[in-house]
């Protein structure tokens, strides 16, 4: 696998997690104003739960972005001639 293929496959891997996070950012908000609409009295108690189900989708984007892109990162580093993982001196 050479260093363009490496970088397309990180980048598309990290697409899908991204993607994945906004999935759940909404699956989150849809819940809480589905359950916010049935009993508007519960909805202040809830509010703060909304709160972390948001971070936490949003934290699995951002660990999904960061740890594919480091693909292509490792990728470059390990193919590139200048690397002295390579194999060849630099």
């Amino acid at each position: 696998m050479d260093l363009a293929s490496a970088k397309v496959i990180g980048a598309g891997l990290a697409a899908i997690g991204v993607g994945a996070a906004a999935a759940g950012v909404g699956y989150v908000f849809g819940s809480f104003l589905q359950s916010a609409l049935r009993n508007p009295a519960a909805a202040d108690g809830q509010q703060g739960r909304l709160f972390i189900g948001f971070a936490a989708a949003e934290l699995l984007g951002v660990l999904a972005a960061r740890g594919f892109g480091g693909v292509a990162r490792r990728a470059r580093a390990r193919w590139s001639n200048s690397s002295p993982r390579c194999g060849t001196p630099a």
